[in-house]
């Protein structure tokens, strides 16, 4: 197959570094604001302008560390693949595989929202106006489908568990059925984003939602059920890993191919993952590891760091950060395991 399951941890590991730097860094008022969810000429040209500073490094992930989302996309859709194209794990009935999944994803959502609701209230003293609206559709799932999701949605990375759901809603009410009638919803999917250049909050709703994400999904998809293996040499993969980089920082020029820049940094994180070797490569399969707890507790450090120190001391705050996150991850990752074997 392309990716093992190693690798795939790997994967995971690069994804979510990617992601909770640039939730960090993407905060800071003077960093380099990221298109993720609409395209602004201005961000571009914002970006461009950082190349020379100092603080390059945080301009990069806050313009570009959330391309390690079509990751976890291309991941969902690949693993979806493998396992239930294995006679000896046939997708269940619709009910029983969307509860199961729902219940994956509910319990440690409701985690990070219980002890991030917890630490806000602490920090601030309170809650925010419209707190029970973002309680009750974060822990349905259903916040992604509000008019502003990105007002709604707190904290706002958690704005993927809604996302992750449709997905499987898709996988199990339209791909096991219909290969056919998913190609027609990606392809209608495509045309749709294609028109949306000058609708700025129409584009946000539907990068927050499935169908702006079906593309990932599908090759995720395609090369899990088709287990293609790509033996290359190790200086191919560094050609591919310099070609699709260049490709990312081209493509997030224009609209259009803006709108594909996902792949290329898809590419880009499958390449720079068969390159990894030793120290590093184990490094980030124990990241990825315990992915889905750096993705629950990243936010909550976060709230805490900025409150108390929002933008002094950077170097500092930013390595705090990063220690913390991993360290509550691990110990999070540890206590669900002691518990599922009680």
């Amino acid at each position: 197959m392309m990716l093992d399951r190693s690798e795939c941890q790997v994967l995971r590991g690069l994804a979510i570094f990617s992601i909770f730097m640039h939730n960090f860094c993407h905060l800071l008022k003077w960093a380099a604001h990221e298109n993720e969810f609409s395209f602004l000429s201005e961000n571009v040209v914002c970006f461009w302008d950082s190349l020379h500073s100092k603080y390059f490094i945080v301009h990069l992930f806050s313009y570009l560390g959330h391309l390690g989302v079509p990751v976890f996309v291309f991941l969902t859709g690949y693993g979806l693949a493998i396992k239930y194209s294995n006679p000896h794990h046939p997708a269940t009935g619709g009910l029983s595989f969307l509860t199961a999944h729902y219940k994956k994803l509910f319990f440690p959502m409701l985690f990070g929202v219980v002890i991030f609701y917890l630490v806000y209230y602490l920090l601030h003293a309170g809650f925010w106006d419209g707190w029970k609206v973002s309680l009750i559709t974060q822990l349905t799932m259903t916040g992604n489908f509000m008019s502003h999701p990105n007002i709604v949605i707190i904290p706002g990375p958690y704005w993927y568990f809604g996302l992750t759901m449709q997905l499987y809603v898709i996988y199990r009410l339209v791909v096991c059925r219909s290969k056919w009638a998913f190609l027609s919803l990606v392809v209608l999917s495509i045309a749709i984003l294609g028109i949306q250049e000058s609708h700025v909050y129409r584009l946000m709703w539907l990068k927050y939602n499935s169908i702006g994400w079906l593309i990932p999904f599908s090759i995720g998809l395609v090369l899990g059920k088709k287990q293609i293996h790509f033996s290359l040499s190790l200086p191919v993969w560094l050609m591919g890993a310099m070609g699709s980089a260049a490709l990312v920082f081209w493509s997030g020029n224009n609209y259009y191919t803006w709108l594909i820049t996902p792949l290329f940094a898809l590419l880009f994180f499958v390449c720079l993952c068969k390159l990894l070797k030793g120290f590093v490569y184990r490094g980030f399969e124990f990241l990825g590891g315990i992915s889905m707890y750096v993705f629950i507790v990243h936010p909550i450090v976060r709230e805490v760091i900025l409150t108390w120190s929002p933008f002094a001391l950077l170097s500092l705050n930013l390595l705090l950060y990063i220690v913390a996150v991993i360290l509550l991850a691990w110990l999070s990752a540890r206590c669900a395991l002691l518990l599922k074997h009680k």
